[in-house]
């Protein structure tokens, strides 16, 4: 199992990944959210993006909404194990208990 690249290699993308990082790191989930719907409106299997809002909007309580993201994080990289973390964590939110345990 592996890590999520978050780098690119495209300083526009990087930036803007890092920038969602840093508001959803700062608590700013709304802005957090628009800065990833941007990013992924562009490059919608991008998984740091996916990861990100996804985050953002389990913070906010949308688990159906973080489980849509980390779904799509799963289906585009299943090796990377936050991914699965992520997923699982929202499954067991959600009540989900079987599915999560399969994840985590």
């Amino acid at each position: 199992r592996g890590a999520v690249e978050h780098r690119t290699g495209q300083d526009d993308v990087d930036d803007a990944i890092a920038t969602g990082y840093l508001l959803v790191n700062t608590n700013r989930l709304d802005q957090a959210i628009a800065a990833f719907d941007d990013l992924l409106s562009k490059h919608p299997r991008l998984v740091a993006a996916r990861l990100g809002r996804g985050s953002a909007r389990a913070l906010q309580d949308d688990l159906q909404g973080a489980l849509e993201d980390f779904d799509v994080a799963v289906e585009v990289a299943p090796h990377v194990t936050d991914c699965l973390k992520r997923r699982g964590q929202s499954l067991a939110a959600l009540g989900r208990l079987d599915d999560a345990l399969r994840d985590l």
